[in-house]
C-alpha cells in the first residue's frame, strides 16, 4: 500500500482527512533533527542495556526494544506534545472522546536481516472493557539508517486510524 506524504507545513484538516480516508499518512521531516539526535543519543544507552530482554518470536530476534521512553528522554514531550499531531488527533479524535490518553511509549530499533512487518493494529495487544473505542497510532521513524533501508526518512510521523464499533468517551493515542 502507498501511503499518502505530507510536509510539516500542510494543512492539518487535509492530512486529518486523509488518515481518515486512506487509514495511514506520513508526515515528512516533521521533527528538527537536533531532536531527533538528542532522542536517538538518550534512547542509545536504554537499547544497550535492556532492548534485547524483549527478543522474540513475536517482536523478533533482531529488534530491541525500550519501554517507558518518557523517563530516559527530556526530547520526548516534543514528540508527544507536537503541535500538528495533537491538531491530527484533536480533529479524528475529539468528535468522538472527551479526552484521550497515550497507551504506550516505546522505542523500538529495528537491526539489519529483522523479517519486515507489514503496517498493523495492535489491537490485540492493548486490550479494553470499552465497547466502543477509536484508536490513533502514531509511529515516529528517528533512525536514518534503518528508515533509508525501508525507504524512509527521519523525522518522519507515520499515523494509522482504526474505528472500532462506534463512539467512546476515552481514547488512546
Amino acid at each position: 500500500m502507498m501511503l499518502p506524504h505530507f510536509s510539516r507545513d500542510d494543512d492539518i484538516e487535509i492530512v486529518a482527512a486523509a488518515l481518515q480516508s486512506r487509514g495511514a499518512v506520513v508526515i515528512d521531516e516533521l521533527l528538527p533533527d537536533n531532536i531527533v539526535a538528542g532522542l536517538s543519543a538518550d534512547l542509545r544507552p536504554e537499547f544497550d542495556r535492556e532492548g534485547h530482554l524483549y527478543q522474540n518470536s513475536f517482536n523478533g530476534h533482531q529488534t530491541l526494544r525500550v519501554g517507558g521512553v518518557t523517563k530516559y528522554s527530556s526530547y520526548f514531550p516534543t514528540l508527544l506534545l507536537h503541535s500538528s499531531v495533537l491538531a491530527i488527533a484533536d480533529v479524528i479524535l475529539k468528535p468522538h472522546c472527551e479526552v484521550y490518553q497515550v497507551g504506550s511509549t516505546t522505542a523500538i530499533e529495528i537491526l539489519p536481516g529483522e523479517d519486515e512487518q507489514v503496517l498493523h493494529a495492535d489491537d490485540a495487544c492493548y486490550p479494553s472493557p470499552l465497547r466502543h473505542r477509536f484508536r490513533l497510532c502514531g509511529r515516529w521513524m528517528i533512525s536514518p539508517l534503518r528508515m533509508v533501508r525501508r525507504g524512509w526518512c527521519r523525522g518522519k510521523w507515520v499515523s494509522k486510524i482504526r474505528k472500532m464499533r462506534g463512539k467512546s468517551t476515552s481514547c488512546k493515542l
